[in-house]
């Protein structure tokens, strides 16, 4: 089931997260013009999703979730949405929610992989990079 679901347009990435298969995922090129506008719902939604899971039954496990970047390019306001979202996944760390992250680059764009690098270090989740 896709718990939300954002076609890409010229400025704005695809966002898919299926909570069937606990996997978040944006795509594309990031650029939108109001920032806030396009990444605040995503992360609400996120947030919203984790704490009905925390309210949940406590004999349940706790699913993990995959967190897939493959961008292509991104301005400095995805940049903070990334990080915000970052902080976020490590403040559901202490109630078990467990994520990864992936991080998608082309081999031959080492600009990608060092913006990845740089956003790894804001967080705790274990951080993928994997060459396309």
């Amino acid at each position: 089931m896709l718990l939300l679901s954002i076609k890409s347009t010229e400025t704005t990435p695809e966002v898919v997260f299926d909570i069937e298969k606990n996997i978040f995922e944006i795509s594309g090129s990031s650029r939108p013009e109001n920032i806030s506008a396009f990444y605040t719902p995503i992360i609400n939604t996120i947030e919203t999703h984790f704490q009905s899971i925390i309210h949940k039954n406590h004999t349940e496990s706790t699913p993990q979730f995959i967190f897939n970047f493959r961008l292509y390019y991104f301005n400095s306001g995805t940049s903070h949405f990334i990080a915000s979202l970052f902080q976020l996944l490590n403040s559901y760390t202490q109630y078990g929610i467990v994520s990864q992250i992936h991080w998608y680059y082309d081999d031959e764009d080492m600009d990608m992989y060092e913006a990845g690098e740089e956003l790894s270090f804001l967080t705790t989740i274990p951080f993928h990079f994997i060459a396309e």
